[in-house]
């Protein structure tokens, strides 16, 4: 295979990752995951299979076509709304609306202050937390909004074994998880 071609599919790959959060977004806006009877990131996990993962300077332009403003060609998100579409936080959203990758020209043409540094990306200590937070605020959303019955008989009789399996696994996990925080509590 030519490496052109290589490249051309690989980009292809991130515009289709990009159209994905688009369709989220779109979802968002039009109340499916509510009339579903779910929140977005449940109904992420169920029907998308997850979050997209996008490279930092691919994430800032989604970021900026989620919360521009409609007549503007964007989708007309809060920074909220726009980071629950690409589950990162609110923080990340706000640094990533803040950097601009225009030049000097083009800047001085809108009357924007130029030389700005961008800001760096969360640090990587805070990562586990975020996706303990997300994990356990989803489950926490299921839990509240079905019973255990109804959940285990909307999972397909294909996957019950499996799932069953995995979420015995999860949850000694999180137990350890749970020893070790209270491990740190108790010490502090």
């Amino acid at each position: 295979m030519k490496v052109e071609a290589a490249r051309e599919y690989s980009e292809s790959l991130g515009m289709i990752g990009a159209g994905t959060l688009r369709q989220v977004a779109w979802a968002q806006q039009q109340g499916i995951p509510k009339a579903l009877g779910m929140d977005l990131r449940t109904w992420i996990e169920t029907f998308v299979g997850g979050w997209v993962r996008l490279t930092i300077e691919d994430r800032r332009e989604v970021v900026l076509e989620l919360t521009a403003p409609v007549e503007d060609g964007g989708m007309g998100l809060s920074q909220r709304e726009a980071a629950d579409v690409l589950g990162v936080t609110n923080a990340t959203v706000s640094r990533d609306r803040a950097v601009t990758n225009v030049t000097d020209d083009d800047a001085t043409e809108r009357g924007a202050v130029t030389n700005v540094t961008e800001q760096q990306e969360e640090p990587i200590e805070d990562e586990p937390w975020i996706a303990l937070k997300q994990a356990v605020d989803s489950v926490g959303s299921l839990a509240k909004s079905y019973d255990a019955a109804r959940i285990a008989a909307a999972v397909p009789a294909r996957r019950r074994a499996a799932t069953a399996k995995r979420l015995r696994s999860i949850g000694t996990d999180l137990g350890r998880v749970a020893l070790a925080l209270e491990r740190m509590e108790t010490s502090s």
